[in-house]
């Protein structure tokens, strides 16, 4: 059996990392690549090993924070809103980039891997489950941001009579 090597692991994880910390302060689209790998403390090449472009390193930490959401036990997050911010509260760093840089395909891998959760939740169509989860990243977002000045109940309770 294969070992991977622990350089490999290491640059993985500052990739990921500075990424995190840098989608803090800045949108997605505004992050170069240079700027990412100063903070990542590598070199270009290093940095092509393990993805093809930024969007490809922030898919990566989409599918860290929908394995965290599909984690949560049905006693943790009952509901889809708790369950939203449960796995924000599992981890503040990665949500907080998560939810600032939401984006249609992050929906999409969250309904997917809702379904495989479906029989913990009602039933309803595609569609308007589908409209529930863009409606969960986007208050989620903004109560991030600082948009929304109201306190974590209250966001629970918004996102409750909607779903």
């Amino acid at each position: 059996m294969a070992t991977i090597d622990r350089r490999f692991i290491k640059s993985e994880e500052a990739i990921k990392s500075s990424l995190i910390k840098l989608l803090q302060r800045k949108k997605l689209a505004e992050i170069s690549l240079n700027e990412l790998v100063d903070a990542a403390d590598i070199n270009r090449s290093t940095f092509y090993l393990h993805y093809q472009s930024i969007e490809q390193a922030f898919d990566s930490l989409e599918d860290l924070f929908v394995t965290s959401w599909q984690r949560l036990s049905f006693e943790e997050a009952p509901t889809l809103p708790k369950r939203f911010l449960a796995a924000y509260k599992a981890d503040r760093k990665l949500g907080t980039a998560i939810f600032l840089n939401a984006r249609l395909e992050l929906a999409e891998k969250l309904y997917g891997a809702y379904q495989s959760l479906s029989s913990m939740y009602s039933k309803r169509d595609e569609l308007s489950l589908f409209a529930l989860f863009g409606s969960c990243l986007s208050v989620m977002g903004r109560w991030i941001e600082g948009k929304c000045k109201i306190r974590e109940d209250k966001v629970l309770s918004v996102l409750e009579k909607e779903i």
